[in-house]
C-alpha cells in the first residue's frame, strides 16, 4: 500500500478513536493528523506485514499522542497556593478583602427572612418553610395540601418569582 491509500482509508478510522477518548472533535482530528505526520516520517523505516499491523500501530501512536495532549493540557493549570502565582499577585489586594462580623450578617439574615416571610400569605408561608426549612420533597408536599404533584411543582415555580420580586424590594439588588 502507498501512504496515500492508507491515509484515505484509516485516517477517519483515528478521528474517530480519538474522539472517543477526548470528546472533542478539534483535538481528535489534531492527534489524526500528527499520528500520520509521524507515519509520514517514519514510513521509509517501518513495514507492515499486513494492514492489522499498521492499525495497530497507528492506534498506539495515537495513545501516545493523546497522552502528550492530555499532559500538556494538565501542565497549564498551576495551583492558586503556588509561590509562582504569590509572587505574581499580592493576594489580599487581588480580592475585595473586607473582614466579616458573622453576628452582624446572621442579623441581617433573619432581619431579611423576617420580612420576607411577613409578606407571604399563609398557605404560601407553609409551602415555603416546607420546601426550604424542612426540605419535603414535592410528593409530601402534594400530599400535605392535597393536590398533584405538579400542581405544587406550578405553586412552587410562582412561589419563587414573587420572592426574587421580595428580595429585590428589601435589599434593591437584582437577583
Amino acid at each position: 500500500m502507498i501512504y496515500d491509500e492508507i491515509y484515505k482509508k484509516f485516517y477517519h478510522v483515528i478521528v474517530g478513536y480519538s474522539f472517543c477518548l477526548l470528546k472533542n472533535e478539534y483535538y481528535a482530528q489534531e492527534i489524526a493528523n500528527e499520528t500520520f505526520k509521524f507515519l509520514w516520517i517514519e514510513w521509509k523505516s517501518k513495514s507492515f506485514p499486513n494492514e492489522n499491523a499498521l492499525l495497530a500501530w497507528l492506534y498506539r501512536v495515537a495513545d501516545y499522542k493523546i497522552m502528550e495532549h492530555r499532559r500538556k493540557k494538565q501542565n497549564k493549570y498551576i495551583p492558586l497556593d503556588s509561590d509562582y502565582v504569590h509572587s505574581m499577585v499580592d493576594v489580599k489586594a487581588a480580592v475585595d478583602y473586607e473582614e466579616v462580623d458573622n453576628y452582624q450578617e446572621e442579623q441581617k439574615f433573619l432581619e431579611y427572612m423576617s420580612e420576607v416571610r411577613s409578606r407571604l400569605e399563609s398557605d404560601d408561608l407553609k409551602l415555603f418553610d416546607m420546601k426550604i426549612i424542612s426540605k419535603y420533597p414535592y410528593v409530601k408536599i402534594a400530599a400535605e395540601f392535597d393536590t398533584t404533584v405538579s400542581a405544587i411543582k406550578m405553586r412552587w415555580y410562582r412561589l419563587k418569582r414573587r420572592l426574587r420580586q421580595i428580595v429585590r424590594d428589601i435589599t434593591g439588588e437584582e437577583l
